[in-house]
């Protein structure tokens, strides 16, 4: 391109692609701890400007790691900067510089397609906004814990008279999610960072525990009994997150097993319940079972999309999840044990992730567009539940 008097120029940094949220409405923010950026994406960095890098171009991305994970290094500047609200992209290249013997100076080009980085930045580094733990990033976790225990209210409500206590427990499932996604980025962060999240952790916590005594003295104390089930994902989930693997797949299926178990609480109030009415409510079951690989399966989908787009592992991974799920549905179905309607809707879904992740369409789905199709879909799996 040299050869052509053609610049050449990189982009996002500091990294893109470490979380599902769209940095063009948002700030983003690259978790990575200063050993694995130092091993992805600052190799690619300092290679490419060792070989004589024009430009770089600063995504709307924050790196809080960074700078509290190491000695900060000065004393070279690059030749121009464009754009000095991007702070930490100046910084950046010049500690980049700094730390390794260059053959010429960092990038003679600075510049950013995001006229708000210098807030963004300054956010990332005092400890406003979305980073900070107080509201999960991953809104479409939510329908993954609404529609699991809006069901189970509905099954209940078929065969019992509902329980005043549902409502508190209602609110500690939720506050104990905010709790958990508040204790990951604390698990994850350096300890000189730690302390911005300790208080999102003590107080959902603190929500979650006052919400579940309430509960519990109210008359929810046989919910109890799941303990010894529910317990083993919880402390998986989190021995995950503690290190930094609460974006693995297996954490996935952690956390959703834990969401839609939570239907099956409200709707058996106790395991033992659930064995006794088996005769009758298999097909309750059936409906919680089918919710679950629907919400693992685009936790699968979502990976293959956005973290993981591109690799054909993950494609043929959630693809495979899906057509499996579709063949189950139907077998299910033969037999008497789920509704027809369930064979459509992973067919339907089979094909969404088939046409979506498909190699000439990777980077055209943005995750506005995915999560509005997850919240159509959850919609749909709902009301097909209510058959």
């Amino acid at each position: 391109m040299r050869e052509s008097n053609l610049a050449t120029c990189v982009k996002h940094w500091p990294g893109d692609g470490t979380e599902e949220r769209d940095q063009h409405l948002v700030l983003g923010v690259n978790e990575l701890s200063v050993e694995e950026w130092e091993a992805s994406f600052g190799k690619v960095y300092r290679g490419l400007i060792d070989d004589g890098l024009h430009s770089i171009m600063a995504g709307h991305i924050a790196l809080p790691e960074y700078p509290s994970g190491g000695e900060t290094l000065t004393g070279a500047q690059p030749r121009v900067r464009i754009a000095p609200e991007s702070g930490s992209l100046s910084r950046g290249c010049t500690q980049l510089r700094a730390g390794t013997q260059f053959h010429r100076p960092s990038p003679d080009l600075l510049g950013s397609d995001a006229m708000t980085a210098k807030t963004a930045t300054t956010k990332a580094k005092s400890g406003k906004g979305a980073g900070q733990g107080w509201v999960p990033r991953q809104h479409g976790a939510w329908a993954m814990l609404i529609v699991p225990f809006a069901l189970g209210v509905v099954l209940r409500a078929r065969v019992a008279d509902l329980d005043a206590w549902l409502v508190p427990l209602a609110a500690t499932v939720f506050a104990a999610y905010f709790c958990f996604n508040a204790l990951t980025f604390w698990l994850r962060a350096a300890p000189a960072r730690r302390s911005s999240y300790t208080r999102p952790v003590l107080v959902h916590g603190a929500i979650a525990l006052v919400f579940g005594v309430l509960a519990l003295v109210m008359g929810g104390w046989p919910i109890t009994s799941w303990l010894p089930i529910g317990l083993p994902f919880a402390v998986l989930a989190v021995w995950l997150a503690s290190h930094r693997n609460d974006r693995a797949v297996l954490s996935g299926f952690a956390t959703e097993a834990l969401a839609v178990g939570m239907g099956l609480v409200v709707r058996f109030i106790t395991p033992a319940a659930m064995v006794d009415e088996w005769s009758t409510a298999y097909g309750d079951v059936a409906i919680m079972v089918a919710l679950f690989v629907y919400f693992f399966g685009t936790v699968l989908h979502v990976k293959a999309l956005i973290r993981e787009r591109g690799r054909r592992p993950a494609r043929v991974r959630a693809v495979t999840w899906h057509a499996v799920a579709t063949l189950v549905a139907v077998a299910a179905a033969l037999a008497g044990w789920a509704s027809p309607l369930w064979v459509a809707f992973f067919t339907v879904t089979t094909l969404r992730t088939w046409y979506m992740s498909r190699p000439d369409l990777v980077g055209r789905f943005k995750p506005l567009q995915i999560g509005v199709l997850e919240i159509v879909l959850s919609v749909f799996a709902f009301v097909i539940g209510l058959f």
